[in-house]
């Protein structure tokens, strides 16, 4: 895995062997950035269940302006830094060591946020939790977009009060589904 495009293009992406984490491909990296356009430039972003980072460094290298990287397993993060060292997006980042529910709960927690990748684990009904976490925090995400992995056998159903779906894709066995709040629209 290596970072695709941008300053930092080139780049590998390390990540611990036998940790259950499940970076995004290339392929599917390429395509979510594909949409996203220059939506990411000067972008405030979000990257939960973060693991290796992979997301939110390909943002960062497209011009994002700064991300929050949310992961709770400290060996991961080692990783999730080492990476971020590595592509130099040191001052531009910040790692919280905490289970992303746990880091929504605050209904504020300084920061507004301009797009938010998430990638929880497919089994369970994480995304759908997600999903409903970041409903509730409707006000301080106003400009946000929502952007969700999830299998093709585990759909988040439908989006929660306050959010819209407002694109879904396949690749593969990777599903990826678009959300913004009420009265946005995404734009590229």
């Amino acid at each position: 895995m290596r970072i695709i495009a941008g300053t930092a293009k080139g780049h590998k992406i390390q990540c611990p062997k036998g940790s259950g984490t499940r970076p995004t491909s290339d392929r599917v990296r390429e395509a979510i950035f594909s949409i996203l356009g220059e939506r990411v430039i000067d972008a405030r972003i979000l990257d939960l269940y973060s693991g290796t980072g992979a997301m939110g460094l390909e943002a960062l290298s497209r011009g994002a302006r700064e991300a929050v990287f949310v992961e709770k397993d400290r060996k991961v993060t080692r990783f999730l830094s080492a990476n971020i060292e590595a592509c130099g997006f040191k001052e531009m980042t910040r790692i919280v060591v905490k289970d992303v529910g746990a880091f929504l709960k605050p209904v504020d927690n300084g920061t507004d946020f301009d797009i938010i990748f998430a990638d929880p684990p497919y089994a369970g009904n994480e995304g759908s939790l997600t999903l409903s976490a970041l409903s509730k925090r409707v006000k301080s995400l106003q400009r946000c977009l929502v952007v969700l992995e999830h299998s093709p056998e585990n759909e988040p159903g439908p989006a929660p009060p306050g959010m819209e779906a407002i694109d879904s894709r396949r690749y593969g066995n990777v599903c990826v589904a678009f959300y913004v709040f009420r009265d946005q629209e995404m734009s590229s």
